[in-house]
């Protein structure tokens, strides 16, 4: 009876609180452009500079603090990609900088900095030593900012003919955006967050579907919902863990803390209280942890992603 009324209020059309709680169908437009040098993006994140940067202003939640040039990185809205060099809390020495595999870590990054218009990127380890062009023009729609300071934005590559400052409806400018792009190729994963139109939401759960049906990209290799067996050593992690990185960070948090023997993993993930998500099938808040299975040393998730909003970052 319970899925009965959560398939009918997704029929109707209904939007839960979360998403009424102030996530616009529109979205600010602010002009700039685009620069990599000294920087390490990956495949959803990059540096923006707006043409003015009291722009940053415009945008809701933590105050954006831009460096000498005005630049800041953005996150990039609804989605996640393969973690490259990730620092498990609360004990980030304890392994390391932690990463995923490279191959589609660096392909998510690799696409995302081509749609932007660089031709040619050189790197030192993950750092860009030098980008041809070295700036590109560009704009983003973005609402707000997460609680690093960092702007959750759709991005977008050349000039825009509307002003800074304009609202434009999210829904028809979704697919223009990159976000859609890495989407709809498989290069990333969906991370859906309150802050995101329910619209959208939609939009990018098409994406996801039709990619995964496809096999592209992480979806040839994703192990999230099937299992994913956590290796004794830790550093084989590095090589093995395709995963939802909203997972792989938990997992890397509790192995740093605890090593890789999952019998507390559960209890681990029960303590962290901010881990709050609404699965939209169910039409109710869950925490994280009742949505992740542990049996023995394999690990999963009870829900496809494109199910879950998380109210928290």
């Amino acid at each position: 009876m319970r899925r009965l009324f959560a398939a009918l209020l997704l029929v109707i059309g209904w939007s839960s609180p979360v998403h009424a709680r102030g996530a616009s169908s529109t979205a600010i437009l602010i002009e700039g452009r685009y620069e990599i040098t000294g920087t390490q993006p990956d495949g959803d994140s990059v540096h923006f500079c707006p043409t003015r940067v009291e722009d940053w202003k415009l945008l809701r939640g933590r105050a954006v603090k831009p460096n000498k040039r005005g630049c800041h990185q953005l996150r990039l809205e609804g989605i996640d990609a393969l973690e490259t060099h990730y620092a498990p809390k609360p004990r980030p020495g304890a392994l390391g900088v932690m990463r995923q595999p490279l191959d589609l870590a660096r392909a998510a990054s690799a696409q995302l900095l081509k749609r932007l218009g660089f031709a040619h990127v050189e790197r030192r380890g993950e750092t860009v030593r030098e980008a041809r062009p070295p700036r590109v023009s560009g704009y983003i729609l973005a609402e707000t900012t997460d609680r690093y300071g960092r702007p959750l934005a759709f991005v977008f590559q050349g000039e825009h003919p509307g002003n800074t400052g304009d609202r434009l409806p999210l829904d028809q400018a979704y697919t223009a955006s990159v976000n859609h792009q890495l989407l709809a190729g498989g290069l990333v994963y969906p991370a859906f967050y309150s802050s995101l139109p329910d619209g959208v939401r939609r939009a990018m759960v098409r994406d996801v579907e039709r990619a995964r049906a496809g096999r592209r990209g992480i979806w040839s290799k994703d192990r999230s919902s099937v299992g994913f067996d956590v290796p004794e050593r830790a550093d084989e992690l590095r090589e093995r863990a395709y995963i939802a990185p909203k997972l792989f960070r938990r997992l890397a948090d509790y192995v740093a803390a605890r090593g890789t023997a999952l019998d507390g993993f559960a209890s681990f993930l029960a303590e962290r209280r901010g881990d709050r998500v609404f699965v939209v099938s169910e039409g109710r808040e869950r925490p994280f942890a009742a949505l992740v299975a542990t049996e023995g040393q394999v690990v999963r998730l009870l829900k496809p992603l494109e199910d879950l909003v998380f109210l928290d970052d």
